[in-house]
């Protein structure tokens, strides 16, 4: 695995994906009006996936498509997600609601890994 040590604190990512790259001494963007950002990621994707899967609002099904192809290649090494808005819902609600969802259970994600801590 090859180390990515890249300062990508000002980048604006849209469908970008890291696979194969140790990203540990990566500096990512921080949370923005355009850019939702989540640690303990492949915890957070598992859990949106598995949430989102009998889920059949419309609303939310460019998330929930994003969680499936996030899901497809989980590298559970990685702890850190970055998605822009537009990767998470069509329209500021749908983004809106997305990013509530992802910090919630980033929240879920924080308190099963320090045992409620």
């Amino acid at each position: 695995m090859s180390a990515l040590g890249a300062d990508l604190s000002e980048a604006t990512l849209r469908f970008v994906d890291f696979k194969g790259y140790d990203l540990s001494r990566t500096t990512f963007p921080g949370e923005s009006d355009d850019q939702v950002v989540v640690r303990h990621y492949a915890c957070v994707v598992r859990r949106a996936t598995e949430l989102l899967d009998g889920d059949f609002d419309a609303e939310k099904r460019t998330l929930k498509s994003r969680m499936r192809v996030e899901a497809g290649h989980l590298d559970e090494g990685r702890d850190v997600g970055v998605w822009h808005v537009d990767e998470l819902g069509k329209t500021p609600p749908q983004q809106s609601a997305a990013r509530e969802l992802l910090h919630r259970i980033e929240r879920e994600c924080a308190e099963a890994a320090t045992g409620g801590r």
